[in-house]
């Protein structure tokens, strides 16, 4: 009743929870597939491609038109969460039945295990989610449930039919995504222990056994390639799923103090579930292949995320289903020593105790919504036709419609993997008219393109709100006659302080962008993007002002600071500016101030910026 009540309170949260930018990534790459692209071939993705075959056909009811109208859109979204809240169930009653097999007699431990795994936050965040590891979850303890099943059947026939079964499954799981290839190392360890621990230690029938088990983890990616080689697409299935992952650039190790800061109940457990099966393999005693499984496959696994370069807390799905049945196991153990009347009171109440962390983040999930993400989807939808192409970095607008290039999303650890020449050829081909997009939504992903791309945007395009942005012809503004960059006064008396706070406190404020003749023609600010002002805040920010319809200036919506400013003073006793945008740009300079008029100039070696108080001092 708890874990159907635990699975069940995620449904009003999944029904105002914002979206998660990957899934919007993977809701596109399903969409695409339902157009008739090849991933890979037509569009970049760099997960194994089953989960957009599979969502794919759905796209085709009539009441999920998702690139003719909102409502359509949302309501695909929110169906598509819906399938994943099922496909978690399916894990859950799975990882029951792995209990009930490999956890020793009775139910009592493959039940503890499935509350266990609905429990977990971690889990009940990302199972909310539209993404492959929700697939790759039931495929995965489906696997370790024939794979166990197989170990206690006496006959060498029925074996290999649950391992023929238990390969496909794990096959299946990698299909889904390729970090599954981490359960094997493990997985093949326990299985080759069993063998060895047979009489003969070769004996043929066991070996035989694993080599089906191989197999039937090599067919569902073996027919998934030569599916795509037949479609010109096998080389890059490849290498976006293989060769690019394993040279990923950045790494970070974030997510795993923050999974254990609500997992530890259940890996303390698991240390305890383990230490029976460690003590007899210690000892070299005759230990339950079962559990050798499960204690080599969770193994495997967490090997599999040290190596990895970025784990997202979706990647720890798959060992904590496995945890959770080795901590199942500890806590009947613990449970076990107490007297038998007071077991069932001793179960409830650790029970109880280990629901205040899921109960906490169901209640705190209700608080994670953005009302303007679907605002922005929506008016996307309103002002482009279901053929328009649309550029977006990583807000994911555009996840009904056409993307503008092969890369349908732009954040940044794609973009350490992306080429300067392949940087280069986005500005190149909007500057040839190679690409013109319906729509450009400039977020901080996007901008991370560099001042070349954002300078074409914001000179050849228009925005009413500094995010969105289409071409003049589209809109009433071509025809303004406002001037961006008014003329510059000439400069004033030299009027720089001399120490860094005063020089602080003199810079702070609004200052507009003034039209100079720029060194070497460089038409974009000082600061790396083409902007009509920046607001310098006593705090130490800046970010940059934009024009409205009006002319007014004014920031854009959401976006509260875009840098940071540091300032110092040069070896030859003037005072220095450090530009830090959260972009990643820097820029040293000495600026000057001048007074009748006032002027914030900023030298660089290639352009000499100048700015005018934008309220009047």
């Amino acid at each position: 009743m708890l874990t159907v009540a635990l699975l069940a309170a995620r449904i009003p949260i999944a029904a105002v929870r914002y979206f998660d930018p990957d899934e919007l990534e993977h809701s596109h790459a399903a969409w695409c597939v339902f157009k008739g692209l090849v991933p890979y071939r037509d569009f970049f993705e760099h997960h194994t491609p089953w989960y957009y075959y599979l969502l794919a056909p759905f796209f085709s009811l009539r009441w999920f038109a998702v690139d003719q109208s909102f409502d359509s859109a949302r309501h695909f979204l929110l169906f598509a969460r819906g399938s994943s809240l099922v496909l978690c169930a399916l894990a859950v009653l799975l990882l029951v039945r792995v209990g009930f097999v490999s956890l020793g007699p009775g139910r009592r431990a493959g039940l503890l295990a499935g509350l266990l795994l609905a429990a977990q936050p971690v889990v009940i965040q990302k199972t909310m989610e539209i993404r492959p590891d929700v697939l790759a979850l039931p495929f995965f303890i489906a696997g370790l449930w024939f794979l166990s099943r197989g170990l206690l059947e006496a006959s060498d026939r029925r074996r290999l039919g649950w391992f023929a079964a238990g390969g496909l499954a794990l096959g299946a799981a990698i299909m889904c995504t390729q970090k599954m290839l981490f359960v094997l190392p493990g997985a093949f360890t326990g299985l080759g222990l069993w063998a060895l621990a047979g009489r003969p230690r070769w004996a043929p029938p066991r070996w035989a056994a694993l080599l089906v088990v191989l197999a039937g983890v090599a067919l569902p990616g073996l027919l998934t390639w030569g599916s795509f080689a037949l479609h010109d697409g096998g080389g890059a299935f490849f290498r976006n799923n293989f060769l690019l992952n394993v040279k990923w650039r950045l790494r970070t190790g974030r997510n795993v103090l923050d999974t254990l800061a609500t997992s530890w109940p259940v890996a303390v457990l698991a240390v305890v579930g383990a230490l029976p099966t460690l003590r007899r393999l210690h000892r070299r005693a005759a230990p339950d292949h079962g559990d050798v499984l499960l204690l080599c496959t969770l193994a495997g696994l967490l090997a599999g995320i040290a190596v990895m370069p970025v784990p997202y807390r979706q990647y720890y799905l798959m060992p904590l289903a496995v945890a959770c049945l080795l901590a199942a196991k500890g806590l009947v153990l613990l449970v076990d020593l107490a007297p038998r009347r007071a077991q069932a009171w001793l179960v409830a109440g650790a029970a109880t105790v280990l629901l205040i962390w899921p109960v906490r983040d169901l209640k705190q999930s209700f608080a994670y919504q953005d009302p303007g993400q679907m605002n922005r989807l929506r008016y996307v939808l309103e002002h482009t036709a279901p053929d328009d192409p649309v550029m977006d970095g990583w807000l994911g607008t555009g996840v009904f419609r056409p993307h503008a290039f092969y890369y349908f999303f732009m954040h940044p650890e794609l973009r350490a993997m992306v080429s300067k020449q392949e940087i280069d050829g986005y500005a190149k081909a909007l500057e040839t008219g190679k690409i013109r997009p319906a729509l450009i939504t400039l977020d901080r992903d996007l901008a991370g393109l560099g001042p070349r791309f954002v300078a074409f945007v914001r000179r050849n395009l228009v925005t009413r709100d500094g995010l969105f942005y289409r071409p003049t012809r589209a809109h009433p503004e071509a025809t303004s006659t406002l001037v961006r960059f008014p003329a510059c006064p000439p400069a004033g008396r030299p009027a720089t302080p001399a120490a860094p706070a005063a020089f602080r406190a003199a810079i702070a404020g609004r200052w507009a962008s003034c039209h100079y003749t720029f060194v070497g023609a460089e038409d974009i600010d000082a600061l790396g993007t083409e902007g009509e002002g920046i607001e310098i805040s006593p705090n130490g920010r800046y970010r940059h002002l934009m024009r409205d319809s009006a002319g007014r200036l004014t920031a854009s919506p959401g976006v509260t600071s875009e840098g940071s400013v540091s300032y110092g003073m040069t070896p030859f006793g003037a005072v220095q500016t450090i530009f830090h945008s959260d972009l990643g740009q820097t820029l040293a300079a000495a600026p000057v101030l001048t007074t009748d008029p006032t002027l914030l100039i900023i030298r660089t070696p290639s352009a000499d910026h100048r700015y005018v108080p934008a309220d009047g001092r």
